[in-house]
Formats: C-alpha cells, structure tokens, sequence
C-alpha cells in the first residue's frame, strides 16, 4: 500500500487530469509523470522522478487480489475503476523491462451531443432509428470512438424506449436507466467471453446490442446472427477509413469464406462512422470523420468485393447523408478551424482535397 504521502501526491495527479483536461496519466519508472493533452505529451517537470515502489503503491491501491494475479499471470491487464466515487479512468497496467508501469485514461462523466462532438446530427439519426443492422463506428487509436459510442448510447437512453445490452472490456462509462433499459456486461467478470456474451443475448428480450472490440471471426459470426434476428448491433473497430473498415471484417474470415461474408455484409451493414481526432487552429484536437451509409451501391460494390470504389460513393451522395472525409476537411478549412496544410496531411485524395480547398478559400 502507498504511504500517506504518495496518496496525497497520486490523488493531486489524479486531479491535475481533470483540471488540465488531459486524456491520459502515464507512470513510468525512471522519469516525472506526463499527461496526454490534445494528443501531445506533457512532461510534468515539477514533479519528482517516479520510482518502482511509488507505482507498485498505487497498482496495489486499486487492483483486487484477483486482478493482481491476473497481472501476474499475463504481464498486462486492462481494468476501469471508480476513486473515492468521483473520478473513473481506463487503466493499462502492463511491464516494461521487468518493471510496473501504468495509464490513467479519463473517463468523463460529461457525455457530449453528436453537435458538440462535431458529428452530423441528421446522419447519425438515421442510424439510430434504425430496428435491425450494423453500424460500425472506426478509427485509429485515440481517435474519440468510444466517446462517441457513449453518446449514442445516452442518445437512446434519453430519447426511446429500448432495452440495451453492452458487451465491454472493460466497462469504462457507467450508464443510469432513462427512457431505456440499459444493462452492462463485463467480460471476464459477467461473462467469460464476447461470445458467450453474444450467445447469451441471443436467447434474451434485447433491441440493441453495443460490443466494446471484435477479437476474432466468431464473434462477428455471433453479431450476424443476432441481427438476423432482428437486432441493432453497433461495434467499435480500428480502421483508417470506411472501406478499410468493410476489409477488416472480411479479413477476420478465411479466404474461403469471403464471398459468404460479402454477402453476409451486403445484408446486414447499415452504416459506418469512421473518424479522427486531428489538430485545429485552435490548439485543440477537432473531429474529422466519413459517414457511410449502406444504400444499394454500397451494397453492390461490397458484393462485388470494389471496396476501394466506396470512396467514390461518400464523394457522390451528400443527399442521402452520407459525407467522405476529403469533403468533411475542407470544410473544416472552409471554417476556419484547421489549416490547409493539416487538411491535406489527413486527406485520402489530396489532389481532390487541393480542388475544394481552391473554391472555398
């Protein structure tokens, strides 16, 4: 356990996440702690050196027995957790060079609308009006996805009477019932596995099931089925743009299957969400996202296996709701809030981005 006084200093931390509204708390061994504020890292220079003992103290301060051995067994563990009821965080606890080290990611009890995310409110909607589907919200690392599964979840809970199920590892936001029925699942702790999570689901009174990460084929086998039977499935992968996100789910598939899986896509794929956290004129980070909606040309060219085309498609159906990521950053630049230059460092067609940019500046 921690001295009095390392409490007090790792509670001041802590605080100073929230107060300097950074992302992340890192604690490594050997240097002063540092903060990840709008995607850069902040070394706390005013702050002593951190030594083995001091993290050893605050690793022993929130972890249980049971995830102690845990750590043990596999040399990292995930967990979230509540201090003094207040202040949640996402915790990696994981070694480096035969020490402990730890990251502290905020969880913010403040769950944004899509405006204040700086998502498209109508396209989102749709989605979310949805009876049956998937809709898959993708990213790169620390590009705001879970933040932004959290919003449509509370979306839901303020606004329709649903019973919602989630499947998270761990679960970092902790929802309140409103209008819906909101129950959380915890794998490793409610259930042993995605899938038997998934399995359970599909035995019971559910409209909306939410998967927190996709580990294998099974798992994406397991979604299919409960969309046909009727369910709204949202899910949460790593992909740089929406056609990277549809070969994603293919590739979790042998090669012998992927004409059944196009299919299985051209079926049940509602929508994509991808987006990315990039920095703005303003010192902070902004969204930048495509939005692709599965009409009947997305439905064909994943059929056809054109993947690639699809870029074609969110250039072309603005009308429909859909917007592809090129359009989204001129008008970004459009408004003033990035530059050009950051524009074109995130653009998938630079010299299509180059031709908007000229008509708008």
């Amino acid at each position: 356990m921690p001295s009095t006084a390392q409490t007090i200093i790792f509670n001041k931390l802590l605080t100073t996440v929230v107060e300097r509204r950074a992302s992340d708390l890192h604690l490594t061994i050997g240097t002063p702690p540092a903060l990840r504020i709008e995607g850069e890292l902040v070394i706390l220079e005013d702050q002593e050196i951190l030594t083995p003992d001091f993290i050893k103290g605050v690793i022993d301060s929130f972890l249980t027995p049971e995830q102690k051995e845990k750590l043990k067994k596999n040399k990292q563990l995930v967990v979230a957790h509540s201090f003094d009821q207040k202040l949640r965080f996402k915790i990696t606890v994981y070694y480096q060079k035969g020490f402990l080290g730890v990251i502290f990611r905020y969880i913010s009890p403040i769950v944004k609308n899509f405006s204040d995310l700086g998502l498209p409110v109508k396209s989102i909607e749709k989605f979310l009006s949805l009876k049956k589907g998937l809709v898959v919200i993708s990213g790169p690392f620390d590009s705001g996805k879970t933040t932004t599964l959290i919003s449509i979840i509370e979306t839901i809970n303020k606004t329709k009477k649903k019973n919602i199920f989630t499947l998270e590892e761990p679960i970092e936001y902790i929802f309140i019932n409103d209008q819906s029925i909101i129950e959380q699942r915890e794998i490793k702790k409610d259930v042993n596995s995605f899938v038997e999570g998934l399995d359970l689901i599909s035995n019971e009174d559910v409209n909306i099931v939410f998967v927190s990460q996709i580990t294998d084929k099974e798992v994406f086998s397991k979604i299919f089925k409960l969309i046909e039977g009727g369910r709204l499935v949202f899910v949460i992968l790593e992909a740089e743009q929406a056609y990277q996100t549809i070969e994603k789910i293919i590739n979790f598939f042998p090669s012998s299957e992927k004409e059944k899986i196009q299919e299985m896509l051209t079926n049940n794929l509602a929508g994509i969400i991808n987006q990315k956290l990039i920095p703005s004129l303003n010192k902070k980070r902004i969204l930048a996202y495509e939005i692709l909606i599965a009409n009947l040309s997305v439905k064909n060219l994943i059929k056809e296996g054109k993947l690639k085309q699809l870029n074609s498609i969110l250039q072309i159906s603005q009308a429909e709701g859909m917007i592809g990521m090129d359009k989204c950053l001129a008008q970004l630049v459009r408004n003033a809030e990035i530059s050009l230059e950051e524009a074109l460092r995130n653009a998938i067609d630079m010299e299509n981005l180059k031709t908007m940019a000229e008509r708008i500046l």
